[in-house]
């Protein structure tokens, strides 16, 4: 047969991608004349209802879309196999290369969606404080707050990828007023007794007009609809002392006082101000053992 040789030869002939495309060239007229004949057959079918015929079509058109699908995927299947490779190569790599990108990314959609904090709360993560300011999807940035609750007129950008691994702590999630502690530590030679009344009467001074309003406003009466949702118990506002042994020989004594959320910085140093200069008047000729002020 010799016409089946010549065709034989012209495609052991072509070389590559040629010799797909006249594959899928000669299967396109193959598959597109099976569908027209097969229409062409459905649309005579004059004694069968309408229904049928339409039913007929459809399946026809299905046969030969997935018929053309099936061939063409054969046709290039070491070709797409290579894509494949290639495809899989690019995204690791683009992930290697981009990782940070991709984690600020999600910090950007972890934040957004567990409003965790917005713009003007202060917040503390990973040991930085400050008011944020602005957030973005790859950065956050707050005004820094220093130990004494005041700012210091530094910025800091924070990659959005520390909200994905650190918590973060929203000092304003109510708004109005905190129960804020103050540590205080002592020695267990000092007499925490005197300690304990002077701390409170001290934060009696400071926070006294605070505690009716805190009150209301903790166990629910405010505007903040958060605080009915996120409280199932009343907090005791009034300034109240607990102790801790954090280490041997020495004392922490945590003096718990309701506060503003803006005013807990000043709210601190006034306390701390009245109880040291009480404190030290009344241990000022008092002998210091040097053994219990030694580091463990």
């Amino acid at each position: 047969m010799p016409r089946f040789e010549n065709i034989r030869g012209f495609f052991a002939n072509l070389e590559g991608d040629w010799r797909s495309v006249v594959l899928s060239l000669i299967l396109i007229f193959i598959v597109l004349s099976v569908r027209a004949a097969g229409l062409r057959v459905a649309r005579s079918m004059e004694n069968a209802p309408e229904v049928v015929r339409l039913r007929w079509q459809v399946q026809i058109r299905r046969a030969v879309v997935g018929s053309l699908f099936v061939g063409l995927v054969g046709i290039w299947a070491a070709e797409l196999r290579e894509l494949a490779y290639s495809l899989v190569a690019f995204v690791v790599a683009f992930v290697i290369a981009g990782k940070e990108l991709i984690l600020c990314f999600l910090g950007a959609i972890l934040r957004a969606s567990s409003r965790s904090f917005s713009i003007g709360d202060r917040i503390e993560i990973i040991g930085l404080r400050g008011d944020a300011i602005d957030h973005g999807f790859m950065t956050t940035t707050i005004l820094e707050i220093g130990p004494a609750g005041q700012r210091t007129g530094r910025s800091i950008v924070l990659p959005n990828a520390v909200f994905l691994s650190h918590p973060v702590l929203n000092e304003t999630f109510t708004n109005a007023y905190i129960l804020h502690v103050i540590r205080i530590p002592l020695l267990v030679q000092d007499d925490v007794e005197r300690a304990e009344r002077i701390a409170l009467r001290a934060a009696d001074e400071v926070t006294g007009e605070y505690v009716r309003d805190a009150r209301f406003y903790l166990r629910g009466g405010g505007s903040d609809s958060r605080m009915t949702t996120s409280l199932s118990e009343h907090p005791i506002t009034e300034p109240r002392v607990l102790f801790n042994i954090y280490k041997p020989n020495h004392v922490e004594m945590l003096l718990r006082v309701p506060t503003p959320v803006r005013k807990k910085g000043e709210t601190e140093q006034a306390i701390l101000r009245r109880f040291i200069a009480e404190w030290s008047r009344l241990n000022r000729d008092k002998p210091v053992d040097p053994v219990l002020l030694q580091e463990d």
